[in-house]
């Protein structure tokens, strides 16, 4: 976490912040589904009001709050 933080404060001052977050996001993105695939988690198969849910949460703290 450190070295995330140390490497990304230096990209910031160089990149846009949308050239910064898509391949940051990817990445956890990646991360989190090789992490959850590991755990036996299931990626489909929920009701669309949870894919709903899923979505909000990317769009509102993820997108706007993290970026």
């Amino acid at each position: 976490m450190a070295a995330y933080l140390l490497i990304g404060r230096k990209l910031r001052k160089r990149l846009s912040l949308l050239t910064y977050i898509t391949p940051t996001y990817a990445e956890a993105a990646l991360a989190l589904g090789i992490a959850a695939w590991f755990g036996g988690q299931e990626f489909i198969g929920y009701p669309m009001r949870t894919y709903l849910v899923f979505l909000l949460l990317a769009i509102g703290p993820q997108i706007i709050g993290h970026s």
